[in-house]
């Protein structure tokens, strides 16, 4: 809760304050992630454990950054993408069992600094918070398994951040840029008939972007 407070106020202040900003900068960005779990279940004798596996996939994002002296600025920004989810056996004799497709919505807000004050090229490192919204799973693969549909909780945790801008005029340039968080959910499987089932795991996030900066 209380990095959801300061996620929130940091967000206040980009929107609220941003007339005092040295500069601002739009970013669009073409986005590459890679979710990590170090989740798992027990299976039967020839499958060995079951881990939640989720596919690398690509997405979009944008985020507005807002520059409060030449070293120090705060970001918010927004990456949509969907990733494809299965069962991993721990035997690799045996095939994963694909769960379906969750649609995620990334937030994100971060402080950071910037060690090499007006270069055109211009590194960054920073700290914030991230929230995470998935979409419930739902298809005929389930439905043929006997589950109605497949939920992940919210989640709001820690993230650090790191990146570049390459600036090739005095208005546009190329960001690249890293986030990595660490993050407790839950999967919940939901049946016709019957009680949920639910697995507490632990997720890591990787989010990469590239794409185009603008300046005012």
């Amino acid at each position: 809760m209380r990095l959801l407070k300061m996620g929130v106020l940091l967000a206040f202040s980009i929107v609220a304050v941003p007339m005092q900003a040295q500069r601002i900068e739009l970013i669009g960005r073409a986005v590459w992630t890679d979710v990590t779990s170090d989740a798992s279940f027990e299976g039967a004798s020839d499958t060995g454990d079951l881990a939640v596996d989720f596919e690398e996939s690509t997405g979009g994002g944008a985020a507005l950054n807002v520059f409060w002296s030449p070293r120090f600025s705060s970001e918010v920004g927004i990456a949509f993408v969907s990733s494809d989810l299965s069962i991993a056996p721990e035997n690799t004799g045996v095939a994963s069992f694909p769960i379906g497709t969750t649609d995620m919505t990334a937030g994100t807000v971060s402080l950071q600094f910037h060690p090499i004050a007006g270069a055109r090229f211009d590194p960054y490192i920073g700290v914030g918070a991230s929230f995470f919204r998935f979409e419930e799973i739902t298809g005929q693969t389930l439905t043929d398994a006997g589950f109605e549909n497949i939920e992940l909780d919210d989640v709001v945790g820690p993230m650090v951040n790191a990146g570049f801008t390459w600036r090739f005029t005095d208005r546009f340039g190329l960001n690249v840029d890293a986030k990595y968080s660490r993050v407790d959910t839950a999967i919940t499987a939901n049946f016709p008939i019957g009680d949920p089932e639910s697995l507490d795991l632990q997720i890591s996030p990787l989010m990469i972007g590239a794409g185009l900066s603008l300046r005012f």
